[in-house]
């Protein structure tokens, strides 16, 4: 059993990063479509993700070493004739009985390959909301490109096949997509269905700590991915044009630096409501006693973003690239910083944050004027 046990490990471990790894992208999508958070959607997105690590390390891992691969023989990898586990089966039964037969691996392979697409079926269907048709179509369809890469040897990474292809697979694999699309009504009914998310999906709710801490995680989120995409790419595209040696020169990194606060900090704060990307990927704005777009409107809505996050972007990129005894300081300042910000957050009722108490503004819902249903 322990060959079936230890991918499970894997698919837990690997699943639940790979989960974190999408979790801001799953809870914007969750939030702009919706128009809020489900949690019942967000654990069955976490199994969801545990199940497609656990596909890939039940059908392709371990990897062997290729120098343990008998390519000569790899013909006897491919398996093309449908029903031959049947026949494998019958064989079993007659030689060790039906009690015995029970534990025998020849069943347990073929049981274990049902199983092992129940979870995509029930998945498709409900989750994904498609058709018994379509989810066991997808199914089918899968398992064959399993079985393809398999016989491939990865796509012809390995020089010959390293497990084999059997089309029985195949046929046990859909089946399991098939039941699973069949039992999906009954085992996922606690999931509340799209279209009646979606109706909602324009009506304000409550502005809560938890909405105000997730719009400056994916504020971050937003900060990191562009400014860490930004200098691996000048970086890689330096050293494939001048060689082993390149280095982003002091220009090249603050002009970077510079295009990093213009996109995630500056823009949001003149276009619109003026509400940084996290704060209106979940549907909040800031909220002042001026008219929205007047010139003062503007300028509060800089002065907030100077104070607030945008603050944040400028203080850690100093921080980060600077040079010489200045480089600590705005370090120290961009601890404090934090620290009084989260304060402001966690602890005033309200969770207006530092920036919003400085320019006399408060958060709303960016849906507040619109009370009526709607998508």
């Amino acid at each position: 059993m322990h060959q079936w046990v230890w991918p499970a490990y894997i698919a837990v471990l690997l699943g639940a990063l790979l989960f974190a790894l999408f979790l801001i992208p799953i809870l914007v999508l969750q939030y702009r479509r919706f128009g809020g958070f489900s949690f019942s959607r967000f654990l069955v997105a976490a199994a969801a993700s545990i199940y497609a690590v656990a596909l890939v390390s039940y059908t392709l891992l371990p990897l062997p070493d290729p120098d343990t691969l008998n390519c000569a023989a790899s013909h006897t990898l491919l398996q093309l004739q449908p029903g031959a586990s049947l026949d494998d089966i019958a064989q079993v039964v007659r030689e060790q009985g039906r009690r015995a037969a029970l534990t025998n691996p020849v069943i347990l392979q073929v049981v274990f390959n049902v199983l092992l697409f129940i979870p995509f079926g029930v998945i498709m269907r409900r989750f994904f909301e498609r058709s018994i048709i379509t989810t066991t179509l997808l199914g089918f369809l899968l398992s064959v490109g399993i079985e393809t890469t398999q016989y491939t040897g990865l796509w012809w990474i390995y020089d010959c096949a390293y497990r084999v292809a059997d089309v029985d697979d195949v046929i046990t694999n859909t089946t399991g997509a098939l039941i699973g699309a069949l039992c999906a009504p009954l085992l996922l009914a606690f999931i509340p269905r799209k279209g009646r998310l979606e109706r909602n999906r324009l009506v304000a709710k409550p502005v809560t700590k938890r909405r105000r801490l997730l719009a400056i995680a994916i504020d971050y989120f937003v900060y990191l991915v562009v400014s860490t995409g930004l200098v691996a790419t000048a970086t890689i595209t330096g050293l494939m044009v001048h060689g082993d040696e390149y280095q982003l020169s002091t220009t090249a990194t603050w002009a970077l630096c510079a295009v990093v606060f213009l996109t995630t900090s500056l823009l949001p704060a003149l276009y619109g409501s003026g509400a940084s990307w996290g704060q209106r990927a979940v549907w909040l704005r800031g909220q002042w006693q001026v008219a929205e777009g007047s010139a003062r409107h503007r300028l509060l809505a800089l002065t907030r973003m100077f104070v607030g996050f945008g603050g944040y972007v400028l203080l850690d990129l100093t921080s980060t690239y600077g040079s010489g005894e200045w480089a600590e300081i705005p370090g120290t300042a961009l601890t404090v910083f934090v620290l009084i910000s989260a304060v402001f957050v966690l602890f005033t009722p309200s969770a207006r944050g530092l920036s919003f108490r400085l320019t006399s503004g408060k958060v709303v819902d960016a849906r507040a004027d619109n009370d009526a249903p709607g998508t």
